[in-house]
């Protein structure tokens, strides 16, 4: 990685992009091979420990990203997934993909999320607020006692419903 940021320092369109990231300024980087890109990301994620999102132009480029990104920088970055489209009357909906949202939404806010990756869709798609997000989260601990009807209510405030 060393030999590529040393390379990469000598092109100037680099040197402006790793200079606008350490202003705090959004970044681009089009015009180039996916392995050019997943190289220039890398490199500036190498350079400039920070928090990043990539936005890429489909779920297929997004994955692919992941996989060059965990190939350069030896970590597997977050893919935020697209929703799953249901053209049919179903009895039971999983919200698996969801539930998957909404944690790598929720540790991006958080801080916890270094880098995540998502295509323009999974971007695109409607979710809550950043502030309604954190007022819904909680964390239950092993060993704990809660008030039942405190735990329900405030369930029921975040879209859960109650069932047998």
């Amino acid at each position: 990685m060393e030999k590529l940021l040393s390379l990469l320092n000598s092109i100037p369109e680099y040197c402006t992009l790793s200079e606008s990231l350490s202003r705090n300024e959004s970044v681009a980087v089009t015009g180039i091979g996916q392995m050019n890109r997943s190289h220039m990301i890398a490199a500036l994620r190498a350079e400039n420990d920070r928090p990043m999102v990539i936005l890429c132009q489909d779920d297929a480029a997004a994955k692919r990203m992941q996989e060059e990104l965990k190939a350069f920088l030896g970590e597997t970055f977050p893919t935020l997934p697209s929703r799953e489209l249901t053209l049919y009357d179903t009895a039971v909906v999983s919200r698996a993909w969801e539930q998957k949202r909404l944690r790598q939404l929720y540790e991006l806010m958080q801080g916890v999320t270094t880098m995540q990756i998502m295509s323009w869709e999974s971007m695109s798609q409607r979710t809550m607020p950043p502030e309604v997000l954190a007022g819904c989260a909680f964390t239950l601990e092993v060993g704990k006692e809660y008030d039942l009807d405190a735990l329900t209510d405030r369930l029921a405030g975040a879209g859960y419903s109650r069932t047998s």
